[in-house]
């Protein structure tokens, strides 16, 4: 997956889980670690997501990160702390009743 799509499928992902008033949602972005030449590389998609999470459609969406316990992935897994939606915006205006 190339970093565009990944950004692209969180972005979707968080849009999504906040539709349906999810709370709490876990992403596992892989540990990404490798070995070049003796040397070892962290994973791109890991790297850049704190920065995705930091972009105005996500951040208006995310009240909070976390790093996920080992279970759930440990240090290649995020829990993502969504916003609850507003009372305005979750209900539709037909549905009010007029006075």
């Amino acid at each position: 997956m190339t970093l565009a799509a990944a950004e692209r499928a969180v972005t979707a992902f968080i849009a999504a889980s906040s539709e349906q008033n999810r709370r709490v949602v876990l992403i596992v972005t892989g540990k990404g670690l490798r070995l070049d030449g003796g040397r070892v590389f962290g994973g791109r998609i890991r790297a850049e997501f704190p920065g995705w999470l930091e972009r105005a459609e996500n951040r208006a969406r995310v009240a909070g990160v976390r790093a996920a316990h080992p279970r759930h992935g440990g240090s290649g897994a995020f829990y993502v702390l969504l916003r609850r939606r507003s009372a305005a915006s979750s209900r539709s205006l037909r549905a009010t009743p007029q006075r």
